[in-house]
């Protein structure tokens, strides 16, 4: 194993604290942020071993407080940059290397857990899925000695 991409994201539309759940708090929690370290935990071995690259695709509101974001996701998304940044200050002696990808709006099923869902016209401003990809081929793609900490990819309309 030589490189780890991690892109699960979970949200809910009730994400104020007026009005969010802990129900939900907790499984976003789990999902963005529980997950992340969990794989990266089992997959260490063998991404020492072959000096790996560890992608987090995170978000927008991982790198820059967003206030629709959500309470829930805003925290685990933006505690995803410390688990990166510890990733890369105590693995760098094995060559491991991980990017924290902050990725704006982009236009996938996932926009259907906003409160308001955008319409087709406001997703063809977005970020596609193929600039995603394209962003994470370039990370795994990076010679050995190029670490790129964190890379922040946004729609030219992301406000």
């Amino acid at each position: 194993l030589d490189g780890l991409v991690l892109a699960a994201g979970l949200n809910a539309p009730r994400r104020r604290w007026d009005d969010q759940s802990l129900t939900d708090f907790r499984a976003i929690v789990d999902t963005n942020l529980t997950a992340v370290v969990t794989l990266v935990d089992a997959a260490l071995p063998a991404l020492r071993a072959a000096g790996g690259v560890v992608v987090v695709v995170s978000s927008y509101a991982g790198w820059s407080f967003q206030p629709g974001a959500g309470v829930a996701y805003s925290a685990s998304k933006s505690a995803l940059a410390s688990v990166v940044r510890t990733l890369n200050q105590q693995e760098a002696e094995h060559g491991v290397r991980a990017t924290h990808l902050c990725p704006g709006d982009v236009a996938t099923d996932f926009l259907d857990q906003r409160p308001e869902v955008p319409d087709a016209a406001a997703r063809q401003h977005m970020l596609q899925p193929e600039d995603i990809g394209r962003t994470v081929a370039f990370v795994l793609g990076s010679p050995a000695h190029v670490r790129i900490d964190e890379l922040v990819l946004s729609p030219v309309s992301q406000r």
